[in-house]
């Protein structure tokens, strides 16, 4: 349970990051690239393996690696 609510908060926060992004860069992170169970396991594991850090460093940590997008909206 509580990881779920974890998660639901990491992806509103990358979301948001997504929205700076695409305001800048005209780009955004494909954050549905990746499955979510395996975004979950990528956080259990910084987690793990960072016990000190704060769960926000494992959510950049993730956000960082799904791939750019050019923002073909406009």
């Amino acid at each position: 349970m509580i990881e779920s609510l974890y998660f639901t908060w990491a992806q509103g926060f990358m979301s948001g990051l997504n929205l700076t992004f695409v305001a800048n860069l005209h780009k955004f992170h494909d954050l549905g690239s990746t499955p979510m169970a395996e975004q979950k396991s990528q956080l259990r594991e910084y987690c793990d393996e960072h016990p000190l850090s704060p769960y926000s460093s494992a959510v950049i940590n993730i956000y960082k690696t799904f791939p750019i997008r050019p923002d073909n909206s406009n």
